[in-house]
């Protein structure tokens, strides 16, 4: 993912958390360590288990983010990371996990719908710096089959 869009997104997460959570700066740093590398981890590891319709449907808007499976994953592998870091209590980590991982989305979809990319499949590959042969290939029966093994 474009790096500038990240660090974009982290900076506007930080004063969320600092002024929703009244967290501390180590587990603001914590924080911001895991949740950037969290949500480029879990739209990898997604597109290889399940294709990129999903993803591709939540960025053009067709479907929402909450509720969804890709949810679920960003949030449990934010929440894991959070948990281990040990930084933030158990307890704490659901809650915050939950709340940056919509924040993060939302602000991926919406910076996607106000670029000037093209709003299809050709666009997102572009935003997201990922090729589109290459996602061809894992969006097929036979690449979702071998995503499913790894």
């Amino acid at each position: 993912m474009n790096i500038q869009l990240l660090e974009s997104i982290a900076l506007g997460l930080k004063t969320q958390l600092q002024s929703q959570f009244g967290l501390n700066e180590t587990q603001v740093a914590s924080m911001m360590a895991s949740s950037q590398n969290t949500l480029s981890d879990a739209i990898k590891q997604y597109v290889m288990k399940n294709g990129s319709k999903d993803i591709e449907s939540i960025l053009l808007k067709q479907s929402e983010f909450e509720g969804s499976a890709f949810q679920a994953q960003v949030q449990t592998q934010l929440k894991n990371q959070l948990q281990s870091h040990g930084n933030i209590e158990v307890s704490e980590a659901q809650n915050l996990s939950q709340f940056a991982s919509k924040y993060m989305v939302d602000q991926v979809v919406n910076t996607f719908q106000s670029s000037e990319y093209s709003k299809d499949l050709d666009g997102i590959c572009a935003f997201l710096g990922i090729d589109k042969n290459l996602l061809k290939m894992v969006n097929s029966p036979v690449g979702k089959m071998f995503g499913k093994f790894f």
